[in-house]
């Protein structure tokens, strides 16, 4: 351990320091250096001594001690002496001046100072922080007040900007929206009583037919034959009853087995109903077929109706006989009218609606089954209202209010009375006269007797 790091009086009276007063740098510097010579300098002379570890001089007798190797203490003095002049070439004081005279990094006069006063330079500092943020506030809002108020020399406060609805007094009405298909007014699934072969189909699908008509016919000759047969057996009966051979009895059994062979004649054919359309065709001729078969689809169409799922919670505006509007994309710019003749007691599944039925006219049979349809169900209507958006009212302690904007471009806060309410739209019974201004966008920072500016007139809310 380097003893110079020990500030004992001692170290301190050998560096020429006051004892128990803390030595300065350059003296601290200067005692290092001398000490890390005088240790490279023991050090070196300890290599260089012989390999009996002693020095190299005069022995006890005075006499210069010798090593037995001649060559060996030659070489170890020769090597020592010019160590030796090394060491005295260097000029340690001048070493030490040249230390002194180096230029020290000192801190600037003004942190030495705040180093020695660490509280006062603490609020020094909070001093200057604080006087920087009321600068800065000064600067950037104290310039926007004072331009405000030269323009105010200038330029009037024209108030809030707002859009504005010019009440009148329309027709309105509305509606539910919905989606469904076009049925037939008849649909109905034909099919034979008996079993046969199809001879023949005489129609196509979406081809008119006449009530009446045979649409499809199966092979008769077997119940054509049976027919012949029973009336033969008839007309011989007959004959007979004229002579008086055979009794009542007897000739009406013949005449019941003619007719019933007449009947399963009847039955290889089927007839049209009513006027209609031919929906499917399901066999085709030279088929077998069998009473539990589907032939064909008839479709009585004169009538058709539209049947659309109505949601349960807007089931309660809908009645038997409210006026429907219909549209297909068929003829997008025509509108058919129907009545709601039927609406279903029962909610569907998962989509939570109930199936309503409007018949429609179909004269011209523009309307056809499997149609897609958009039913509109007039739920209210009423002529000569003030209708206004449902966002320009504002709900004060149960009442509700509008803005409305005077002659002075003044706001007034006005009470009103509502009629009917739809999601976008309301009817205001009391409260507004037609050709008044009322606020309908802008209104949230607004307040009674403020000045406003339009910037928007608008005349309809729908």
């Amino acid at each position: 351990m380097n003893p110079f790091d020990k500030d004992t009086d001692k170290n301190q009276k050998d560096r020429g320091d006051e004892p128990g007063k803390k030595p300065s740098k350059e003296k601290r510097k200067e005692s290092k250096l001398v000490h890390s010579y005088n240790l490279t300098y023991d050090q070196i002379k300890k290599q260089e001594m012989g390999d009996s570890g002693e020095e190299p001089g005069l022995s006890e007798g005075g006499t210069e001690k010798t090593s037995p190797p001649e060559q060996k203490k030659e070489r170890a003095g020769g090597r020592f002496s010019g160590l030796v002049s090394q060491f005295k070439k260097i000029d340690l004081e001048e070493t030490i001046d040249k230390i002194k005279k180096q230029p020290e990094k000192k801190l600037p006069e003004i942190m030495n100072w705040f180093r020695k006063h660490k509280m006062m330079g603490s609020l020094i500092i909070v001093l200057v922080g604080m006087g920087s943020a009321w600068f800065l506030s000064k600067l950037f809002f104290g310039e926007k007040k004072k331009t405000r108020e030269l323009q105010g020399v200038a330029v009037v406060d024209i108030g809030t900007q707002v859009k504005v609805l010019k009440t009148t007094k329309t027709d309105f009405s509305d509606s539910i929206l919905a989606m469904g298909s076009i049925k037939g007014f008849a649909q109905v699934n034909l099919g034979f009583q008996i079993s046969g072969v199809v001879s023949v189909f005489y129609f196509r699908e979406g081809d008119e037919i006449k009530s009446g008509q045979v649409i499809v016919q199966l092979d008769p000759q077997e119940q054509l034959l049976k027919y012949e047969q029973a009336q033969v057996k008839y007309e011989n009966a007959q004959s007979l009853y004229d002579l008086g051979a055979i009794i009542p009895l007897k000739l009406k059994e013949t005449r019941l087995e003619m007719e019933l062979a007449q009947t399963e004649l009847a039955k290889t054919a089927i007839v049209a109903p009513s006027d209609g359309i031919l929906g499917s065709r399901d066999v085709e001729v030279g088929s077998m077929v069998n009473p539990s078969m589907k032939v064909a689809t008839f479709l009585d169409v004169e009538d058709v109706f539209a049947e659309a799922g109505i949601m349960e919670r807007e089931i309660n505006k809908v009645v038997l006989g409210q006026s429907v509007k219909i549209n297909v994309d068929a003829y997008p710019d025509l509108d058919f009218g129907g009545t709601v003749t039927n609406i279903s007691p029962m909610v569907k599944g998962k989509s939570k609606t109930l199936n309503v039925k409007v018949q429609i006219a179909n004269p011209y049979r523009l309307l056809l089954p499997g149609m897609f349809v958009r039913v509109r169900v007039k739920i209210f209507e009423t002529k000569n209202a003030i209708i206004i958006p449902r966002p320009a009212l504002k709900k004060v302690k149960g009442a509700y209010h509008v803005f409305v904007v005077n002659p002075d471009n003044k706001a007034e806060f006005k009470t009103v009375k509502l009629g009917y309410v739809t999601t976008d739209n309301v009817q205001i019974t009391e409260g507004l006269k037609e050709g008044e201004l009322v606020v309908v966008e802008g209104m949230e920072e607004l307040k009674d007797s403020a000045k406003v500016q339009v910037m928007e007139y608008q005349s309809t809310s729908f």
